[in-house]
C-alpha cells in the first residue's frame, strides 16, 4: 500500500461520512466509491 492509497482511502471514509450526512440533509443519496 503506497501513502497515496491510504490518503485516498481516508478520504474516502471521510467523504462517505460527509455525504451520508449531506444526502440525509437533502434528501438525496451521492456515489463516492469514485474517490478510490
Amino acid at each position: 500500500m503506497q501513502q497515496g492509497d491510504m490518503v485516498c482511502c481516508l478520504l474516502q471514509e471521510y467523504e462517505l461520512y460527509m455525504s451520508s450526512a449531506y444526502a440525509l440533509f437533502i434528501g438525496r443519496s451521492s456515489n463516492v466509491q469514485q474517490y478510490c
